[in-house]
């Protein structure tokens, strides 16, 4: 689904299992620009997170997930671009791109 949002152009809403150990109660808003292979041998995925209501002072800013983490995952029509500014040649991405807008 990631790839497909990717490819599409969209954001999607997320949930994620927070490192604290509980999932976000509500679904945040991330426009995914790359799935990858970490260096820790995790599959992730990049983009930029658009709205987090678990996290009222959170505003638009790069992000990296594990995608092993997501609880739940949906797509949604909202278009996403990522910024120009993002390099695919980061040390992050060298294990292999998975797939990328």
């Amino acid at each position: 689904m990631l790839c497909d949002a990717v490819k599409g152009g969209v954001a999607v809403e997320l949930r994620y299992h927070k490192p604290d150990g509980y999932p976000d109660v509500q679904f945040r808003t991330f426009g995914p620009a790359a799935v990858y292979h970490s260096e820790l041998d995790k599959v992730c995925v990049s983009g930029e997170e658009i709205a987090n209501p678990n996290d009222w002072h959170a505003g638009r800013s790069p992000r990296n997930f594990e995608i092993g983490r997501i609880v739940e995952l949906r797509l949604t029509a909202e278009a996403y671009q990522p910024p120009a500014t993002i390099d695919y040649t980061q040390a992050k991405y060298r294990n292999g791109i998975i797939c990328r807008r």
